[in-house]
């Protein structure tokens, strides 16, 4: 919740950052020979494309 504190400033709550995490995922048969940008969208659910190609570009993902 996002208040004045006593010298006038407002004040925000602390962000929420997460912690990255590996996933390891085993590619079924029916998914080999797919691009990776839209295997990971299928696995990657509301995850915006430009993030997904992001990840790609930086190495993240092995």
């Amino acid at each position: 919740m996002c208040g004045a504190n006593l010298t006038g400033y407002l004040e925000s709550p602390p962000m929420k950052t997460e912690t990255p995490s590996v996933k390891i995922v085993a590619i079924a048969a029916d998914e080999a020979g797919q691009r990776i940008d839209n295997f990971l969208r299928t696995q990657l659910k509301g995850v915006p494309k430009s993030m997904i190609y992001r990840i790609l570009r930086k190495g993240e993902v092995r």
